[in-house]
């Protein structure tokens, strides 16, 4: 099981920790948000808006499923996807699971007005919005192979930790 599942909130640092990895590991990397964007020719925000939920929540499932199968591979997650469907059993069957653990405020910081336009599930730039958020998603992250906090830390440092564990979990699998 040569792959790396990272989890989090938006704004948690999931593609820059999944770049950071991909050229440390040599693995491919690739961020599910931004592939479903290219295949669908549209934003999420667009898809929400025009398509709703339920079909967005579809294809990640559909889009993790092919994702299952590839192997010396990095990928980030869109944030809802470890708490729909049976996606994190099937992400824990297929490789490590890392939740990448911010603090609500980290979160706010790290999120400027253009990415909270393009989250739909983010209307109005409130800590009580991602506090609440959090609290119903932490069920699902919470059961990764690894939780990093990773509020204060650099790309660098995550992305080492992460190896180290990942190695140690490839041992014991």
């Amino acid at each position: 099981m040569e792959k790396i599942y990272l989890l989090g909130f938006m704004g948690a640092g999931k593609s820059s920790v999944g770049r950071s990895l991909s050229k440390l590991l040599s693995y491919k990397h690739i961020d599910m948000d931004e592939l479903i964007e290219q295949r669908e020719g549209r934003t999420i925000k667009d898809i929400f808006e025009q398509s709703g939920e339920e079909y967005f929540r579809e294809k990640e499932r559909e889009l993790l499923k092919e994702l299952s199968l590839l192997k010396k591979v990095i990928i980030s997650t869109g944030g809802g996807v470890p708490c729909f469907f049976d996606n994190l059993e099937l992400m824990k069957k297929t490789g490590f699971v890392v939740y990448l653990k911010n603090e609500p405020s980290t979160i706010l910081k790290r999120l400027n007005a253009s990415e909270i336009s393009r989250r739909p599930l983010l209307k109005d730039k409130k800590y009580n919005q991602i506090e609440e958020i959090l609290k119903k998603r932490a069920p699902f992250y919470e059961k990764a192979d690894l939780i990093l906090k990773s509020d204060d830390k650099k790309i660098d440092d995550i992305s080492r930790e992460i190896i180290k564990e990942y190695v140690k979990w490839k041992k014991r699998s």
